[in-house]
């Protein structure tokens, strides 16, 4: 039996757990899901729906539930250890701020901050120490640290990746089958959104392709001055740039550089900015990013139901469908105040063999993290299974050649916790 499983069962058997059937169910789920090499999958929304028994309307601010779980399973670990299998060779810890599960060897303890973002296991003993498996929740300002790391990834994975194309869950090969089949490189398309960076030189004069800086923005010139410690640089410029992508949207396109590294497909990186709807019909293409500042993503975003657009009367983006009648269905950011709690994502596959073929998958979404929640929903065997329920009631047996899927997010300041099935249209070919 694998080590790991004889844990689970010896904590199954404790006493402590005797009469903690919801514990066990959220414990076995967990840990299974661990072994089974999907702990990414592992979401508060996940254990809720799958482990303790909430309907699929859960939603994570509302309900505590799974919180709260999680910190009785952990003080039920901490008692199991510590007054029955004191001696336990290998431990179960789910540490807070995660759901995934540690397999934790005996006098071995872990840091929560590798080099790399996973906890580091110490070994007393000596040697290189290993690195445990699963996940860490990234604060806020740790993802933004790891912004740049992470896109290096991207490009670096095309390169220095191993191309695998097996082992890769069947679901996941028929649902990206429009750009993973053999053929041309794949292109991964980021958006850039236009941005206006701040430089202080120390020269009234300024610099090439600079402009101003508003002089009615006092405050911010000497916040600017104190951060950035430059006294000796008084003059402030700003300077157009479209070089850098939003957090949700490097994450994604981190996790498609995955999904295409294990199906064997060879991608290049590219700006959304430099690519044609012609150039994505000859090859094969993920576009990545919001609508406002994509023209590549809102071209196909019009061959499809649903779309993107900037409604006046809020003075916000929103999510709306569209047939003959006139718009019918609408989604919007939802707040608490200046905090975004639910977003939305919109996936967009348009296949090869419809007339005006596009051989496209666009990710967009009304937030960072609505674009994120989209990609990994695409990216998971259980959330596509839920999909090919939904196709499957209007008799479908397949993944259609072309399609939309409203993906409903939950978020704490525009940072991913949960994603799952909102709504879905099967466009015909005469649209495409």
């Amino acid at each position: 039996m694998d080590p790991r499983r004889a844990a689970l069962e010896s904590v199954l058997g404790g006493h402590a757990f005797a009469r903690a059937d919801q514990l066990k169910r959220f414990l076995r789920y967990v840990c299974e899901m661990e072994i089974a090499g999907r702990g990414r999958e592992i979401t508060e929304y996940s254990i809720a729906t799958e482990a303790l028994g909430r309907p699929e309307s859960y939603a994570p601010l509302e309900d505590s539930a799974v919180r709260t779980t999680a910190r009785t399973l952990r003080q039920k670990l901490a008692a199991f250890y510590e007054t029955e299998m004191p001696d336990a060779e290998l431990r179960i810890e789910i540490p807070k701020g995660m759901y995934a599960p540690r397999f934790v060897e005996r006098h071995t303890t872990w840091l929560p901050r590798g080099h790399n973002g996973e906890a580091v296991l110490l070994n007393p003993g000596g040697g290189p120490p290993p690195v445990a498996t699963g996940r860490i929740t990234w604060k806020p300002v740790a993802a933004a640290m790891v912004l740049v790391t992470a896109t290096l990834a991207i490009f670096a994975a095309g390169r220095l990746l191993p191309r695998t194309g097996s082992g890769v869950d069947p679901l996941v090969q028929e649902a990206w089958a429009p750009v993973a089949a053999p053929g041309p490189t794949v292109l991964l398309c980021l958006s850039t959104p236009f941005q206006m960076m701040v430089r202080s030189v120390p020269s009234p004069v300024a610099p090439v392709g600079a402009y101003p800086f508003p002089e009615e923005w006092k405050d911010f010139r000497e916040t600017f001055t104190r951060l950035q410690g430059r006294a000796d640089a008084p003059y402030l410029y700003l300077e157009p740039s479209a070089i850098s992508t939003t957090l949700g949207e490097t994450l994604a396109a981190v996790r498609a550089a995955q999904v295409l590294q294990s199906l064997g497909r060879d991608f290049k990186t590219v700006a959304t900015r430099t690519v044609q709807i012609p150039a994505i019909a000859a090859q094969r293409a993920i576009v990545l990013g919001g609508a406002e500042y994509s023209r590549t993503t809102r071209q196909l975003m019009e061959r499809g139901a649903y779309e993107i657009r900037y409604d006046p009367e809020r003075r916000e983006q929103i999510l709306a469908r569209h047939d003959a009648n006139g718009t019918d269905w609408q989604r919007t950011l939802e707040r608490r105040g200046r905090t975004i709690v639910t977003s939305y994502g919109l996936i967009t596959v348009l296949a090869n063999g419809l007339e005006r073929p596009a051989n496209a998958i666009s990710i967009t979404g009304l937030s960072s993290a609505g674009i994120q929640g989209a990609m990994e929903f695409f990216a998971s065997p259980s959330m596509l299974a839920r999909l090919k329920q939904e196709l499957q009631r209007s008799g479908i047996s397949k993944f259609p050649p072309a399609y939309q899927v409203v993906v409903r997010c939950t978020a704490y300041e525009d940072q991913l916790l949960s994603y799952h099935y909102e709504a879905h249209q099967v466009l015909d070919s005469g649209k495409q």
